[in-house]
């Protein structure tokens, strides 16, 4: 059985190298002599004795109904062909003869696994704290190679969404114990099949194993965010640095040092330079007070009670690390609790520090990077 090219080359391109050979289309042995020369080591859960295609995968067997992989206009309905007139059995029907395909092994049991699933599967899947997330992004990594469309949606969706639950158990485990290519090829994916929503719950997910795992290398993430022109995602690395790093104290001296790192010297100076532009705005913005534009009544009431907690907040402030981001949040969670006589100045405060961090979100990257001419 050959492997029909045309057929293929109508399929839409895929960018990925490391899961699709040369990015253009699903990499299989035309030639089975590696198949023959390979001792044959059945799957123990996916040799369907039933089965009618035989395919190897990373040394090992599997045994599938040909149907199941055919379905929703997968590349695989364009792999299988009858030759004619040959000698030797048609590749993928017998052990001795397999249809050899280059993926993970882990990944194309995730493809078996969600052809014969049940009801209850799907179901248990639904959920971030109860699903299998290495195996939705093994799926989601196969499904999207061999271009079965039903299933990338559902697999994108479902990761969509658990990657950013990282107070979850299971999702926490899987950041944090994944090989970082996993994690750097979901991303290259993700900006690829979908650069907005998709792409942003993959960050979340990077940063939190960034955060998680303070020895951990920045420049695997920063060198992906810089291929991508991803300017959001290298200020969310760069903040994410500053908040990790370790303050040294020089010996004999007044100075501190940072711990050693292997950034590259336009990285270093991306980093220092954020840093020395958000101290500034930041201690800007302590000298700031509620502006007069709120228009709740007695105004002069709002102006003076903003005043006294921006006060007392600014204490406190001394005492926490920098990180404006979270004290702006914890400053509006605390507003939030001020008895019912406040509530006007409240809601006049609150909305002023979501304008804040809607601003700081939106311009984070200027403080790294520089701001970007104007059109």
């Amino acid at each position: 059985m050959d492997v029909q090219e045309e057929g293929l080359s109508r399929k839409r391109p895929r960018l990925d190298d490391s899961m699709s050979g040369d990015g253009d289309a699903p990499e299989v042995e035309a030639l089975n002599t590696m198949a023959q020369d390979t001792p044959i080591v059945r799957d123990e859960e996916y040799y369907r004795v039933d089965g009618d295609c035989v395919i190897q995968v990373g040394g090992v067997t599997f045994k599938v109904h040909r149907f199941l992989l055919e379905r929703d206009l997968s590349a695989f309905a364009n792999m299988f062909s009858m030759p004619q007139g040959e000698t030797p059995p048609p590749q993928a029907l017998t052990d001795e003869n397999p249809l050899v395909l280059h993926d993970d092994v882990d990944d194309f049991r995730a493809l078996c696994w969600i052809i014969y699933a049940l009801p209850t599967v799907y179901q248990k899947q639904s959920s971030g704290f109860t699903a299998d997330i290495a195996k939705l992004v093994s799926l989601f990594m196969i499904v999207h190679k061999y271009h079965f469309e039903s299933h990338e949606k559902w697999a994108r969706g479902l990761l969509q969404a658990h990657l950013q639950q990282t107070e979850s158990p299971v999702v926490h485990d899987y950041i944090t114990s994944c090989p970082s290519l996993r994690i750097e090829t979901l991303m290259r994916v993700a900006n690829t099949v979908d650069p907005s929503s998709f792409q942003k719950s993959v960050r979340i997910a990077w940063l939190h194993r960034l955060k998680e795992r303070p020895k951990e290398s920045l420049t695997d993430a920063l060198r992906v965010a810089e291929e991508l022109q991803d300017r959001t995602f290298q200020a969310e690395i760069y903040y994410a640095e500053i908040l990790r790093t370790e303050v040294l104290s020089a010996p004999g001296s007044t100075a501190c040092v940072s711990a050693p790192t292997d950034l590259l010297p336009h990285q270093k100076l991306a980093l220092y330079q954020g840093y020395w532009s958000l101290q500034n705005y930041w201690s800007h913005t302590l000298r700031t007070c509620l502006r007069k534009r709120f228009t709740c009544p007695p105004a002069h009431l709002c102006n003076q009670e903003w005043k006294r907690i921006w006060r007392d907040y600014r204490t406190k402030m001394l005492e926490i690390s920098f990180d404006p981001f979270k004290v702006l949040a914890e400053m509006a969670a605390d507003l939030e609790m001020l008895p019912t006589p406040a509530e006007a100045s409240v809601a006049c405060a609150c909305d002023y520090l979501n304008s804040l961090i809607d601003a700081l979100e939106r311009t984070l990257d200027d403080h790294f990077l520089g701001p970007q001419p104007s059109p």
